[in-house]
């Protein structure tokens, strides 16, 4: 295991606008759009962020309120300090899949850590581990058609709890369309189309083709890691999309990258990492820990297959029920992605194990030597 890196200096802090918690939306937009985050205070203190994507997982809306204020959309986050070592760092950034989180020394805001800045860091460092991306994507990914409109694919990723999903003509690969995309394209929809200025906007005739992006990001699935880091920061974007002979059979992002490189720094064989638990069910997590390493030994007796390590990301929806992501990383250079919701966790626990048993049984007996991997969502 490598030497543990300590200490953030301040040439790796962005300067990023400050906001006060009161602030309107209408005038944070125009600094997500530019900064990709911008930081948020409290009577002059530090509170928090706001970035493009916690704007969605708040309310994921096709129009916003733009005199409400800021302040359901800004998200408590940990402080980066001048004695916050990389490795925690590390930890923040996957725990709370935001794209910078708020520097402070002497008490006082002085910029934001930026996610990308620790990519950087993490392949000048050695950091990053040479896996394989097939070994990280997610797959198979999801993929709608073409001829889809703008609220068909909002309705495609509330329903599947993605942030994006691959766009296809007549079965073939024809690009990506994010929930970026998507409130860019809303929040600037006069400019976009002005025959509108005087209609009711409407999603249903917005088509998606309109605003695919045709050229993402891509790259092989033999390529390794410190290759996807450096075309997610050369590109400035937060997934790539993985070609097999030029037939998309996945997606992998930041998130992932930090999953591997924190999961493989762990001491522990078959390493757990559950996030998302609050101060009403972090009670539990030891108990959901060996629940989760008896069931990783009973798979482990099954020949041919050997887990990993299991990420688990807990997540209470509303006030009634509570919904787990599991990610497991198995054999050599391959990755199950799995969920399962209910209205106690321990059952949703054990439903996920449930429905992981089955696929991990699915997939030994099933043959994976298709060319593409994707699947249509409605």
């Amino acid at each position: 295991m490598s030497q543990k890196y300590n200490g953030i200096p301040d040439e790796l802090v962005t300067k990023v606008p400050a906001f006060d918690i009161g602030e309107r939306l209408a005038n944070i937009i125009p600094a997500i759009q530019k900064y990709d985050a911008v930081l948020v205070s409290k009577d002059n203190k530090p509170y928090g962020i706001i970035d493009d994507k916690t704007l969605f997982s708040k309310r994921f809306r096709l129009k916003f309120d733009k005199n409400e204020t800021i302040k359901k959309y800004a998200r408590v986050v940990p402080k980066i300090t001048d004695s916050t070592s990389i490795d925690d760092a590390m930890i923040y950034f996957y725990k709370t899949r935001v794209k910078g989180l708020p520097y402070v020394k002497d008490g006082k805001l002085r910029g934001m850590l930026k996610r990308e800045t620790i990519l950087k860091v993490m392949l000048s460092t050695g950091l990053a581990v040479g896996d394989k991306v097939s070994s990280i994507m997610t797959s198979p990914a999801l993929a709608v058609d073409a001829n889809a409109n703008l609220a068909q694919a909002k309705a495609a990723m509330d329903k599947n709890k993605v942030s994006r999903l691959l766009v296809l003509e007549n079965n073939k690969f024809m690009g990506i369309i994010t929930k970026s995309d998507i409130i860019n394209f809303t929040t600037k929809g006069n400019e976009k189309l002005p025959e509108l200025k005087t209609k009711t906007y409407a999603p249903a005739n917005v088509p998606i083709s309109s605003i695919v992006n045709k050229n993402p990001v891509v790259i092989s699935s033999n390529a390794e890691i410190p290759d996807a880091i450096r075309m997610l920061v050369e590109n400035g974007v937060s997934s790539l999309v993985v070609l097999n002979r030029q037939v998309p059979v996945g997606i992998v992002t930041a998130t992932d990258i930090l999953e591997r490189s924190i999961s493989n720094r762990r001491v522990d064989q078959n390493s757990i990492i559950i996030t998302g638990l609050d101060q009403y069910t972090y009670q539990y997590e030891d108990e959901i820990k060996e629940e989760v390493k008896n069931f990783v030994a009973k798979v482990n007796k099954l020949r041919g297959f050997g887990i990993n390590y299991i990420t688990l990301r807990v997540k209470r929806i509303k006030s009634d029920t509570y919904e787990i992501k599991a990610r497991v990383s198995y054999g050599r250079s391959k990755m199950i992605s799995i969920q399962a919701s209910d209205y106690l966790l321990d059952k949703t626990l054990s439903k996920l194990l449930k429905n992981l048993r089955d696929e991990i049984i699915q997939k030994k007996e099933k043959s994976t030597s298709q060319t593409g991997n994707y699947a249509y969502v409605d």
